[in-house]
């Protein structure tokens, strides 16, 4: 085989290479929303295949949960913080795991977990123990803190297809420190229950306009503003949200 035959074989591997990666690669999970697929018999998610969810500051817990169908399949649950699970490396790289000779597997992180809840990225792999293909539902859900301080204003707005969306809040005072939450549905006020938030944006600043630029898919989502409660944050605001390509105004959004 000559060079150039060589040559053009390369470059065949690499551009399959690259479009494999772009079929198979880290799938983002939303928090409080299930996700079903099929694992193949006797394999595991390696790094660049995996689940993963992105914790946001002030988050007090993250819960991962794992269900076979049926549940007397053995199916396991690995997780680590900032970098992809590898339980079959040596040594293996996991922060956390769940494995049973069940298809129930559960996996808790807070601030007494070794290591803690932390902001940034957790990296979540299935392993499959059987030799046949298993189906199964996985859910991560984030709980937010600080507890007790109030969402007090909810709005509501609908997109018919995925887009770019851009929602800003500014506050009229130049003392008021206001927060601005993005969800996919809420049905509580406090920060102890959204168990949804998709996006935040919570500078510590006073008067700072607060963004949150997020690509969605079609569905109906809330947006919440808060006052913080450690200072003088009685204000007005203004609040606007744009989706390209969309027709999104004010008048469709519902306050609670």
């Amino acid at each position: 085989m000559n060079h150039k035959k060589i040559q053009n074989l390369i470059l065949f591997l690499i551009i399959l290479f690259s479009l494999y990666m772009t079929i198979y690669a880290d799938y983002q999970l939303i928090s409080g929303v299930p996700y079903s697929d099929t694992i193949s018999d006797y394999s595991y998610y390696p790094p660049g295949y995996q689940f993963y969810i992105t914790v946001l500051s002030g988050a007090t817990q993250l819960k991962i949960d794992l269900q076979a169908n049926p549940t007397t399949y053995d199916i396991d649950l690995y997780a680590s913080f900032n970098v992809g699970c590898d339980p079959y490396a040596y040594p293996p790289v996991f922060d956390y795991y769940s494995y049973s000779s069940t298809g129930v597997e559960s996996i808790t992180i807070n601030s007494s977990s070794l290591p803690p809840i932390q902001t940034g990225n957790f990296y979540i792999s299935v392993d499959n123990m059987e030799y046949v293909d298993v189906p199964y539902t996985i859910t991560a859900t984030v709980s937010s803190g600080p507890a007790g301080d109030k969402v007090e204003d909810f709005f509501k707005f609908t997109i018919g297809s995925q887009a770019p969306v851009t929602i800003t809040l500014d506050p009229s005072s130049s003392t008021a420190d206001l927060d601005l939450f993005l969800f996919k549905n809420t049905t509580d006020a406090t920060f102890n229950e959204l168990n949804d938030v998709i996006a935040s944006s919570r500078s510590s600043t006073p008067g700072a306009t607060e963004t949150i630029n997020q690509t969605l898919q079609a569905g109906t989502y809330f947006v919440g503003v808060s006052a913080y409660d450690g200072g003088s944050n009685s204000s007005t605001y203004d609040l606007t949200i744009s989706a390209a390509g969309l027709n999104v105004s004010k008048d469709v959004w519902t306050m609670f």
